[in-house]
């Protein structure tokens, strides 16, 4: 029985830079007011066309070049997403045809921002049962592509990118990845969520016209008083 390690670590981010001096242009905000409350300076957006297997791609070769080792070496490929390419088939299965990672089989994970953790977690447990021996995580997202430039609640947080490592055994004497602590609360559901385009409200024109298949946030203070963020 082996824990798992990750052996090399890769990034991809789109070409295009939006500043918060360039959001001051479209939205009631400033440079000053997203700095104070997030930290944020700028973001990168994703060019027209380019999708989450695009930048999940530049990732993924970037990772195995790093580890000098060939896509059709892995064994599974793990996609943390909320903005596949399609909701069939998985980025994770589009991915894997797009570096040539023929013995390679995957699935998509959606965990929103712990997404990566719930996946690097669940990647650990091939490899520390033997299953796996290299095991590719990706965590990607255009989330550009479900934020309404109109709302300044959730387009001045987000921006679109990848990042990706590979997992393997540990060799003897070395620790690899001990334990993980992971936990979840669906009663914060309707803080932060997307409404539209699943089974519980299809795509329709009026889901259209409600915003409801973009990104939507809501704030409490400690009262439980909803606030404007």
């Amino acid at each position: 029985m082996f824990n798992a390690k990750i052996t090399a670590v890769a990034h991809h981010v789109p070409k295009k830079v939006v500043t918060n001096f360039d959001l001051e242009k479209s939205l009631d905000t400033s440079d000053e007011w997203i700095r104070t409350r997030t930290g944020i300076r700028e973001r990168r957006m994703a060019a027209k066309g380019e999708a989450t297997s695009d930048l999940a791609a530049a990732a993924a070769r970037k990772v195995l070049e790093q580890r000098r080792v060939s896509a059709s070496a892995l064994d599974c490929i793990i996609v943390a997403t909320v903005t596949p390419d399609m909701f069939f088939p998985s980025t994770a299965c589009v991915l894997q045809e797009k570096i040539g990672a023929s013995r390679a089989w995957g699935f998509d994970l959606s965990g929103a921002c712990a997404g990566f953790l719930f996946a690097l977690a669940t990647a650990a447990q091939f490899i520390h049962s033997g299953a796996h021996r290299k095991v590719l995580v990706v965590g990607a997202d255009v989330m550009t592509s479900i934020l309404d430039p109109t709302d300044r609640n959730t387009y001045v947080l987000f921006g679109d990118g990848a990042g990706a490592v590979l997992l393997e055994p540990t060799e003897p004497g070395e620790k690899g990845v001990l334990d993980f602590i992971l936990r979840c609360d669906g009663s914060g559901g309707q803080h932060l969520y997307m409404p539209g385009g699943g089974s519980r409200h299809p795509a329709t024109h009026k889901t259209v016209d409600r915003k409801m298949h973009f990104v939507h946030q809501d704030c409490e203070d400690r009262a439980g008083l909803r606030m404007r963020c």
